[in-house]
């Protein structure tokens, strides 16, 4: 039994619809409720337990701090359930990774750049300290980047696979050209999705529709626009950035020595179009 974490936009979705589902004698279960979960049974021996919200949230009403103590609890509750349970966590690059998320929430709801970053602490922020707490020795790890999905996605689900004991599905390449969660990155590409949703979380609220369908429309139109707005910059006052800078600098060197494969040349975010979201 294997868990997959996170963190929230790094191809979750993507590894739980997609390529997970393509591994030869696996199995996917996505849910963040880890008590009472077993050992894989019937034809699959392997069993992955997957959930971003296993490592925090995006929520705009969090405080700071929470990530890092869900992180924690997470990694408890695991150590109960299957003590050394291999842990699969994926990264990425800080600034992209906060834009990204903001886009997450801004598709859904109006707020504030400025008081969305302020929702994270700098621990929450840093990777380098999340690997710490899940790297304690008691049970192997598999962390990956966001990134190489732009710029060596085969190397990166031949490790996993490797990691997984199993095998490369045939279909990889098809695998590969599916992009899930598209977020708006323009504020007008926002400000058109931001209906859809509310629309569609009020319809599950009150009726038993499954409004899901009527997000995801409102997601790609958003995006759509994007083609002709100027994108959402993220901006982070100087100590901040020099620091998550250095976050980042560190965790590519301490990942390449985990992974057994120079990573440095990912040291620059790709483009976000060029990914699964």
């Amino acid at each position: 039994m294997y868990f997959h974490i996170g963190l929230h936009k790094t191809a979750t979705t993507w590894l739980q619809r997609h390529l997970f589902p393509s591994l030869p004698g696996v199995n996917c279960l996505v849910t963040r409720r880890i008590a009472g979960i077993t050992q894989p049974q019937g034809d699959a021996p392997t069993l992955i337990v997957s959930h971003e919200a296993l490592s925090g949230t995006l929520s705009s009403e969090k405080q700071p701090g929470d990530n890092k103590k869900r992180l924690t609890e997470t990694l408890s509750s695991i150590a109960e359930v299957a003590p050394g349970a291999p842990i699969i966590i994926g990264f990425r690059e800080h600034r992209s990774w906060l834009t990204a998320a903001y886009a997450q929430k801004a598709k859904k709801q109006g707020v504030k750049v400025e008081r969305y970053i302020a929702t994270f602490s700098r621990d929450d922020l840093s990777w380098c300290r999340s690997l710490d707490l899940i790297e304690d020795g008691r049970r192997p790890v598999f962390p990956f980047l966001y990134e190489e999905l732009s710029q060596a996605p085969q190397a990166l689900v031949g490790d996993l696979c490797r990691f997984l004991k199993t095998e490369v599905p045939a279909n990889l390449s098809e695998v590969l050209r599916v992009r899930e969660n598209a977020s708006p990155r323009s504020q007008a590409g926002q400000l058109l999705s931001r209906p859809f949703f509310q629309v569609s979380y009020a319809l599950e609220k009150f009726t038993p529709i499954k409004a899901r369908p009527l997000r995801e429309l409102g997601a790609r139109l958003g995006t759509r626009l994007d083609e002709n707005f100027v994108p959402l910059q993220i901006d982070l006052d100087q100590d901040m950035a020099r620091e998550l800078r250095g976050d980042w600098e560190t965790l590519l060197r301490r990942m390449s020595d985990i992974r057994g494969r120079d990573l440095s040349a990912l040291a620059e975010r790709p483009p976000a179009d060029q990914v699964p979201a």
